[in-house]
């Protein structure tokens, strides 16, 4: 019988790194037996790329029903961590099942998780990351509708007891520094493993607390058209230490953080297939283990400041924001409609230098981009 291996995630669990080390050996993969597929040469017109600099993941391929249809592979596996949120919708995991039954394939889920208070952080590490939104991690985690990863696991555990559908839970902290040799014996039952590429690299690593903290204001200030920008450039330092920096928090948000998430994490923990039960780490161990107070100053290193230097200038150097020069045409415009009919000036190369100003504050925007196009012809 086919069998197909969904590995969802869930985030923060070094699925960015596996994904990557899974891309590098699609063809010893294949040698053993297991097709990953590669999603940029599939010709499917999915959007799958959730941000630029990581690798792309290819479970979305699964949404698709003509690529469903034409599944040749005895054994496949997929990688997509957003999965775990779009299988949720009901008409989509429906279809999909029914799909992959029609065609005698079974299907197996694999998620990996990490104790709690270590998941997230990193999850608000990268909220702040990818320019989500600006929250400091207590309003973050009081929020209802972002920190979800759990939630999320939650429910495809009940769901795969009335859909009976395999799904399989390991715990990241254990396996971490050879998470992917793991993955290839354990997940995957690979006996022979010494010709697979299994280089030990930090990918989508954490921000450091002071590079946090500044893409948190711009986000705030600016949103995320700046920040993921300077995020890239911040990505190219290795850090001297990979371990994220734990933000502070009294003893009293600690339990109440405790409080609201405990009945979520018990029913996890109860899952079957549940290798190692998920943790809430002690207060007195977060507050050893962080290097924080509420009264800690943040620090740069110069390497750090001249990325933050070198990326802030390369953004604002090729900003879509009006220059002086605009802000002289636009008074200069508004001075000749005051003029009245009989005094005005006004032709089709003030439409088109009008529409183009326009197009810097909607660069994506059909008409004005359609209108510029075909008039291009005209300007002066």
């Amino acid at each position: 019988m086919k069998e197909i291996i969904i590995h969802i995630g869930i985030p923060k669990t070094g699925t960015t790194y596996i994904q990557h080390l899974l891309r590098q050996n699609i063809k010893n993969l294949s040698s053993s037996g297991i097709t990953y597929p590669d999603i940029e040469s599939e010709h499917v017109e999915i959007s799958y790329k959730e941000v630029s600099w990581e690798p792309s993941k290819n479970g979305i391929l699964l949404l698709d029903e003509d690529y469903i249809n034409n599944i040749t592979s005895e054994k496949s596996l997929y990688s997509d961590e957003s999965l775990l949120r779009l299988l949720l919708e009901d008409t989509k995991r429906i279809k999909m099942m029914k799909l992959l039954k029609k065609k005698g394939i079974r299907i197996k889920f694999i998620a990996f998780v990490r104790d709690f208070f270590e998941h997230s952080f990193s999850s608000w590490n990268q909220y702040i990351k990818r320019g989500i939104g600006s929250l400091e991690y207590l309003e973050y985690m009081n929020r209802e509708d972002i920190y979800m990863d759990f939630k999320r696991l939650d429910k495809l555990i009940e769901l795969s007891k009335t859909e009976k559908f395999s799904l399989e839970i390991y715990k990241y902290d254990k396996h971490k520094q050879d998470l992917f040799t793991f993955f290839l014996c354990k997940v995957l039952k690979i006996k022979e493993i010494q010709m697979f590429y299994t280089e030990n690299k930090i990918v989508n690593r954490s921000l450091s607390r002071s590079e946090s903290e500044i893409i948190r204001l711009l986000n705030k200030e600016f949103g995320k058209s700046i920040s993921n920008n300077l995020v890239k450039e911040l990505m190219n330092i290795e850090l001297t230490s990979h371990t994220i920096d734990i933000p502070f928090i009294e003893n009293e948000d600690y339990q109440r953080i405790v409080d609201k998430y405990s009945k979520t994490i018990n029913r996890i923990n109860a899952h079957k297939h549940l290798e190692e039960k998920i943790f809430f780490t002690s207060y007195e161990k977060l507050i050893d283990s962080s290097k924080n107070s509420q009264s800690s100053e943040y620090y740069f290193s110069r390497e750090q400041l001249e990325k933050i230097s070198f990326g802030l200038g390369k953004i604002f150097r090729k900003s879509n924001r009006l220059r002086d020069a605009d802000a002289d045409y636009l008074r200069d415009i508004a001075l000749q409609i005051t003029l009245g009919k009989n005094k005005q000036k006004l032709g089709l190369k003030d439409s088109y230098k009008l529409m183009s100003l326009a197009k810097k504050a909607r660069p994506d925007g059909p008409q004005i981009t359609n209108w510029l196009k075909k008039n291009k012809k005209n300007k002066i």
